[in-house]
């Protein structure tokens, strides 16, 4: 904000905790653009889990709203299966990787979206140019 050299910040608007961040979660004040970062670790979670996060792979099942309100206000993260967490898959440990960066739980230590999508060209790229990462637009 140039008017008063401080960060612009918007509400907590979003009721379902099960999409929020930590910060969200606890109504802080001065939310900024690292919400949307938490939440874009929950896109690359549904990439390589298959699943929505705390839905189909948490032990016992979805949790109520009050518990996974509670699990989200402590920092803790959606369960992450092993197969993900020791994948061998060079794309996956990509996305994998990229996800945990934006599960940071401080958000002054969260990367910006600008790091994720530069992270994840520069690692892709890495792939390309050793012939294990190929875009075939002919498969579509």
């Amino acid at each position: 904000n140039i008017t008063s050299d401080s960060q612009c910040s918007f509400p907590a608007q979003f009721p379902n905790p099960q999409w929020r961040s930590p910060e969200e979660a606890n109504e802080l004040s001065n939310l900024n653009e690292k919400v949307d970062v938490f939440s874009m670790g929950h896109i690359f979670f549904r990439l390589v889990c298959g699943h929505e996060p705390w839905n189909k792979l948490e032990v016992g099942g979805k949790p109520s709203s009050a518990i996974l309100k509670e699990k989200v206000m402590s920092g803790i993260l959606p369960r992450i299966p092993d197969i993900i967490l020791n994948t061998s898959n060079p794309e996956e440990k990509i996305i994998r990787d990229a996800m945990l960066a934006c599960y940071t739980i401080d958000p002054d230590e969260r990367p910006s979206s600008r790091d994720v999508a530069e992270f994840l060209e520069y690692e892709l790229s890495k792939l390309s140019r050793g012939g294990k990462y190929q875009l075939d637009k002919e498969k579509k």
